[in-house]
């Protein structure tokens, strides 16, 4: 069996080139939300905004295309239920999310992961 490596690709149109195939996730992060918020590893994404009490914001390096990706959000500690919710409209250059205990209070959360699937720009 053959092997083809390459480090970087682009759409045949032009565009950004990137490191990965259309259809896997276009930005992903697994940070630390309590106390001083902190990246723990991360792709596509250069920092996290912490807007208060369990409201937190992804920010992408490169943009995605426009507006229309998923996101997916998971947060949780150890022992607790949490709940997660999008705040606001997604946008190509940022997403955010809150984080909620089972009571519907807002909390901040020691494992937040989100990945976002979609398209460069």
């Amino acid at each position: 069996m053959s092997n083809i490596r390459i480090d970087n690709i682009a759409p045949s149109a032009g565009g950004t080139y990137r490191n990965a195939p259309r259809g896997i996730a276009a930005a992903w992060v697994n940070f630390n939300g309590t106390g001083a918020v902190a990246i723990r590893d991360s792709e596509n994404v250069g920092s996290i905004t912490d807007n208060g009490t369990g409201d937190y914001t992804t920010n992408f390096t490169n943009s995605l295309a426009d507006s229309n990706f998923c996101h997916i959000a998971v947060s949780g500690q150890l022992g607790v239920t949490w709940g997660i919710v999008q705040l606001g409209t997604l946008t190509s250059s940022s997403a955010r999310f809150g984080t909620f205990n089972t009571g519907g209070g807002s909390v901040d959360s020691g494992f937040n992961g989100c990945t976002m699937n979609g398209d460069l720009a």
